[in-house]
């Protein structure tokens, strides 16, 4: 999953009777955090310093909520289920808004959007906050890719040629071999982990998504099966998606699975183990960087000579090539919030020109708005940002429609069997359609047989 989430929430003070005369406007900002201060704490912290200026009588409070990825999600609805704690407005992973969509928590803003002149900029963007119905839920703050990093000493140590440009899924198992087989340490003594890959459902979206997805996407296979609405529980691609999980983990290429299980382990990789160089080749996302630049919070001088980027490759090096999958955050309007204008107000301060680039900086993510993208400050950001940029065109997005938090949770669980040896990648994959087709229910499910299509 990419950096924090951020909610802003806006409550009435004093009790239910007050006159609208006498209330005062309170913009409260709960944002997940993962410990310590980050740049987008900073950015948030500027963003209400603005809002404030522009909006005398407006107070926005920082209120920061620590919790992991699937623990900030529940906390999110925990406080919907109130009006007095109800978000006005959020920034929330894009994997949540159609189904905070179909479950009737966000406003849709077309109207509003419609006379908002920096709207264009976002051309392009909207898919990832548009429902079923056709409307548009949110502003885009930028998005995401994934790809494989890469140490360069440690592949050239052993005996890996670097600049590292793997073809096929074999070369990047080839590459990790080469790692497990040199004995690497790092400079503390610990053993260098070959190639991080995520595979234990503590870790939820990022094992289900960095990891399997990503690997589905390499197949050809997908997910869901758009034209025929439905979700794919059986195919080539997702068992041989399994099928290379399970040879990272079966051939000591990846973390122990002790840290593999371990819920803190997506913030080590980049915060600890990578700076540390104890990771040879991580499957991680663009927005990791913000870690180890200067003021990070694993700042770590020379990074940028140390680490390389290179795409992930499809499975035997057919078109395109390569793949991604991409995410990123967007704000949106909490469809009961009382004050729904001065919440929009809100969005469009945040996504102005500077605070748009103010936060692609600071978050590390890619660029939404067509005129910040072509901003030097933007492309001067990190050596890696071209990198990552490009993967733009062969990259994919989730089916994020309502049920597919509970599909995404099935697949981090199956991808757990698997990594710990309780289940083979054929017989995960059977667990997979059962749970999937409880989930969504016989009609909506289909199993791919090559080119052959199976209704259940």
């Amino acid at each position: 999953m990419a950096g924090p989430a951020v909610v802003v929430l806006a409550l009435a003070t004093g009790c239910g009777q007050q006159g609208a005369a006498e209330r005062a406007d309170v913009l409260r900002v709960a944002y997940q955090q993962f410990g310590g201060t980050s740049p987008v704490d900073d950015w948030f912290a500027d963003v209400a310093a603005e809002f404030e200026e522009a909006n005398p009588g407006v107070d926005v409070q920082l209120m920061p909520v620590v919790a992991g990825g699937n623990d900030y999600f529940t906390k999110l609805n925990l406080m919907r289920g109130s009006q007095r704690t109800a978000p006005d407005v959020m920034l929330q992973d894009s994997f949540q808004i159609n189904s905070d969509i179909e479950a009737g928590y966000l406003l849709p803003l077309d109207d509003r959007l419609a006379q908002w002149e920096d709207w264009p900029q976002f051309a392009g963007s909207e898919g990832a906050t548009t429902g079923r119905d056709g409307s548009v839920y949110g502003v885009s703050m930028g998005t995401d890719t994934r790809a494989l990093y890469y140490n360069r000493d440690l592949l050239a140590e052993a005996g890996v040629e670097v600049p590292w440009e793997p073809q096929t899924w074999e070369d990047v198992l080839d590459g990790a071999r080469a790692v497990r087989d040199a004995g690497l340490t790092s400079p503390d003594g610990s053993p260098v982990i070959p190639f991080n890959i995520y595979g234990g459902s503590s870790v939820g979206e990022v094992t289900s998504m960095q990891s399997v997805q990503m690997l589905l996407a390499g197949t050809g296979d997908e997910l869901y099966d758009d034209e025929s609405e439905r979700w794919v529980v059986a195919s080539e691609g997702f068992e041989d998606s399994l099928a290379f999980l399970d040879t990272v983990y079966s051939e000591d290429l990846g973390p122990s699975l002790a840290m593999a299980l371990d819920p803190q382990l997506q913030y080590a990789v980049a915060g600890q183990l990578i700076p540390q160089q104890r990771v040879a080749i991580a499957l991680d996302g663009s927005w990791q960087v913000e870690n180890w630049r200067e003021g990070g919070t694993s700042a770590w001088d020379g990074w940028t000579e140390t680490l390389g980027v290179a795409p992930m490759p499809t499975q035997d090096g057919q078109e395109p090539g390569a793949v991604s999958l991409s995410g990123g955050f967007a704000l949106a309007v909490d469809a009961g919030a009382p004050e729904p204008d001065l919440a929009f107000e809100f969005i469009t301060t945040a996504a102005d020109y500077e605070s748009s680039l103010a936060y692609y900086l600071a978050a590390q993510q890619i660029s939404v708005r067509s005129d910040v993208s072509e901003d030097p400050r933007y492309a001067e950001q990190n050596p890696t940002i071209s990198s990552f940029s490009d993967l733009v065109e062969v990259t994919r997005f989730r089916p994020a429609y309502q049920e597919y938090p509970r599909i995404s949770s099935e697949i981090s669980t199956t991808a757990e069997s698997v990594i710990t040896g309780d289940r083979t990648p054929e017989q995960a994959m059977a667990d997979y359609g059962e749970a999937v087709t409880q989930i969504v229910g016989e009609d909506d499910v289909v199993r791919v047989d090559g080119d052959e299509e199976e209704g259940s």
